[in-house]
C-alpha cells in the first residue's frame, strides 16, 4: 500500500495538483485513508459472516473513537494491523454472546478497570513517538469524554438491547487493553 500511496502523491505532484513540499502529508494522509478504508471493509465483511453487522458496527464506533483518542499498540505493518484488528472484532462478538446473560456488575467491573486505566496511562503514544506534555493532558481529557460517552450509551442501551450493551462493554474494554499493552512495550523498549 506504500508504493500505491507514493504512486499517487507523485502523480498529483508530476500534475501540479499537489505542492513537492507536501509530499510526506499527503502520502500518509492516503495511507490512512485506504487503512480506514480496509478497515471498515473487514468489519462489515465479518459483521456479515457471524450475521452480527449491527454488533460490528457499534463495535468499529466505539473501538476506533476511543483508541483515535487514547492510543494504543500499532503492529509493524498493515496486513499485521489488520489481522489483529480482524481477531479483536472476532474475540468480541464471541465475548459479547458469551456475556449476554452476566450480571451488569461484571460491565461496571470491566468499566471500572478501563476507566483506571485509561486515567493512568492514556494516551499512550507509539514507540517512534515523543509525547507533548500539553497535548497529552488534552488527549487524556478527550479520551475520559469519549469513555464516558460510550459508557452512558452502553447503560441506555442495557434497557433497550442488552446485547449491545456487551458489544459496547467489550469494544471499550478491547481498546483500552491495547492501550496498556503499548504501555508495557514503551516502557519495556525504554529499559
Amino acid at each position: 500500500m506504500e508504493k500505491f500511496c507514493t504512486a499517487i502523491t507523485e502523480m498529483l505532484i508530476k500534475n501540479k495538483v499537489v505542492p513537492v513540499e507536501n509530499f510526506k502529508i499527503y502520502k500518509y494522509g492516503f495511507e490512512a485513508f485506504f487503512s480506514t478504508i480496509i478497515g471498515v471493509v473487514l468489519t462489515l465483511m465479518i459483521g456479515i459472516i457471524f450475521n452480527k453487522l449491527l454488533w460490528t458496527v457499534f463495535f468499529y464506533l466505539t473501538f476506533s473513537s476511543l483508541r483515535s483518542q487514547c492510543g494504543g499498540y500499532h503492529a509493524s505493518t498493515l496486513i499485521r494491523c489488520k489481522i489483529t484488528f480482524g481477531i479483536i472484532i472476532i474475540s468480541n462478538i464471541l465475548l459479547s454472546a458469551l456475556t449476554q446473560n452476566f450480571s451488569v456488575f461484571f460491565a461496571f467491573f470491566l468499566e471500572a478497570i478501563s476507566l483506571i486505566i485509561l486515567i493512568k496511562y492514556a494516551p499512550s503514544m507509539s514507540l517512534d513517538k515523543v509525547a507533548d506534555i500539553g497535548n497529552v493532558k488534552k488527549q487524556k481529557i478527550i479520551s475520559i469524554v469519549v469513555f464516558s460517552f460510550w459508557t452512558v450509551l452502553s447503560i441506555i442501551l442495557y434497557f433497550i438491547d442488552s446485547e449491545l450493551f456487551w458489544v459496547i462493554i467489550w469494544s471499550i474494554f478491547s481498546a483500552v487493553t491495547l492501550m496498556l499493552y503499548n504501555c508495557i512495550r514503551r516502557k519495556k523498549h525504554e529499559s
